[in-house]
């Protein structure tokens, strides 16, 4: 707690701008991008869903202001829900729903505008077991088409990553793979 990692995603998503230095996405600096021209989604451990929207109304929403056409936000929802497994709760309440299930319609929100670089932010750190296990395979089945920024506190959340950092103090101490720095310890 408190090593820097909350405040590096928001300088990544350009919600904090960097005392110093550059921020670049795939090689070009964002410095001076906007959020919103950042072509990434982020997922919160608080959800941050509409309560008063159903499921349906969350996932499309974002997609709607882009002003997509209903077919293409159909069909995205329809996508995005099989692999998160929650097509059952479309017309639910986000107040209707286990923190899990919150937190599934929560990737599938960042999931559905298809960007480049998605961000979990302890994104498991507030559920079950059980449910965690659920986003940890998601979050596996994802790694293979999606690049994917996880932030945790528990070594459990991002055992699928190509590459772990480790921050302390606001300053990285190791990096690597995660199976050589895990052994190490």
């Amino acid at each position: 707690s408190g090593c820097g990692k909350s405040t590096l995603l928001r300088i990544i998503s350009g919600l904090e701008a960097p005392n110093s230095g550059t921020i670049n996405i795939d090689g070009e600096c964002v410095n001076d991008i906007s959020p919103a021209e950042r072509d990434l989604a982020m997922v919160f451990q608080n959800y941050a869903l509409y309560p008063h929207l159903t499921v349906f109304e969350n996932l499309a929403f974002g997609l709607r202001m882009q002003k997509k056409s209903e077919e293409e936000i159909q069909s995205r929802v329809d996508h995005a829900t099989d692999i998160l497994q929650i097509r059952d709760l479309l017309e639910r309440k986000p107040k209707a729903l286990s923190g899990g299930q919150r937190q599934r319609v929560s990737i599938a929100r960042a999931l559905i505008r298809k960007p480049a670089i998605l961000i979990f932010d302890e994104a498991t750190s507030a559920l079950d077991s059980e449910s965690e296990q659920l986003i940890q395979n998601t979050l596996a089945e994802l790694h293979e088409a999606h690049n994917i920024i996880v932030i945790a506190h528990r070594l459990s959340t991002i055992t699928h990553a190509d590459r772990l950092v480790v921050l302390e103090n606001g300053a990285i101490t190791e990096e690597g793979q995660p199976n050589d720095l895990i052994s190490s310890r």
